[in-house]
């Protein structure tokens, strides 16, 4: 960042000739000119010995140099704006999936109306399969159990989370799904379910996230320990509508949902749209 920012600096004063400024030599008590010559950029300020008439006859820094001055506090803290959550999710370091989602497919068997939904392959170093059957999740072969899924606060495991448009993720020994519900509608579509699973041997113990502008692209794996945000409006006194949002991070340490203290901020930079936003840096 610094370089950009000394390069902005760099660009505004080519366009002068030169520039210098009277100063005193604290040793010598000479006065000096510190400046640049000839439209010239050096890699750090040149300190030439001048006479008066040289300081007086270039008249001290140019308005372009000082614009420069004033400008880089300014750039060095500019928010970074999002089309998205998903932008701004791939933008965070430690994701635990990397990869692109794979969505699942429906399928059928013959005199059979059951709404199944399939995806086999090549993921994260092995054969994967799954299934969704009317809302049920099936790993490998393996059915996920409702009781081996903990909710987080006000969330609830729900077959009607899973099926049309599910999407699934891979990492060595974890698998994750999503899925806004097809009957999902207004504001409802905001929320996504996502299902956080870890397999270890024939043991599978899942998790389901908060669901608010959710993704399992937004999953890190931190020193160990899994983490991800929970996102809720922000509001400004007496406003009905949203500011924006702001995004508290979680841990799963054994199986429970701790706090971390970590709070971002985001804003809102369109009227009405929610899913275009700055946020500003740490």
């Amino acid at each position: 960042m610094n370089k950009v920012l000394l390069t902005l600096g760099a660009a505004l004063l080519l366009a002068d000739a030169s520039w210098a400024v009277k100063v005193r030599d604290k040793k010598s008590g000479k006065e000096v000119c510190l400046g640049v010559h000839g439209g010239v950029w050096p890699k750090h300020l040149l300190e030439t010995r001048c006479g008066l008439s040289d300081c007086d006859r270039r008249k001290g820094l140019p308005m372009k140099f000082l614009a420069a001055l004033i400008l880089l506090p300014a750039l060095g803290q500019a928010a970074t704006v999002f089309d998205g959550y998903e932008a701004y999710y791939e933008a965070l370091p430690n994701r635990l999936f990397r990869d692109k989602g794979t969505e699942l497919q429906p399928y059928s068997l013959e005199g059979d109306d059951v709404a199944r939904h399939e995806w086999h392959g090549m993921a994260a170093g092995r054969q994967q399969r799954i299934d969704v059957r009317d809302g049920q999740l099936k790993i490998n072969g393996r059915v996920l159990s409702p009781k081996r899924v903990k909710a987080f606060p006000d969330e609830v495991v729900s077959n009607s989370d899973l099926g049309l448009g599910t999407t699934v993720y891979f990492s060595k020994g974890w698998v994750c799904v999503e899925n806004t519900p097809a009957s999902a509608s207004g504001t409802a579509v905001r929320h996504k379910a996502v299902y956080l699973i870890k397999q270890s041997g024939k043991q599978q113990q899942g998790w389901k996230l908060p669901s608010l502008f959710a993704s399992c692209t937004a999953i890190r794996m931190q020193k160990g320990q899994v983490q991800f945000d929970k996102v809720t409006y922000r509001y400004l006194d007496g406003q009905d509508e949203p500011q924006g949002v702001m995004f508290k991070g979680y841990a799963i340490q054994g199986n429970k949902f701790v706090a971390l203290g970590s709070l971002r901020s985001s804003t809102f930079v369109e009227p009405g749209n929610v899913y275009k936003f700055s946020v500003e840096p740490n």
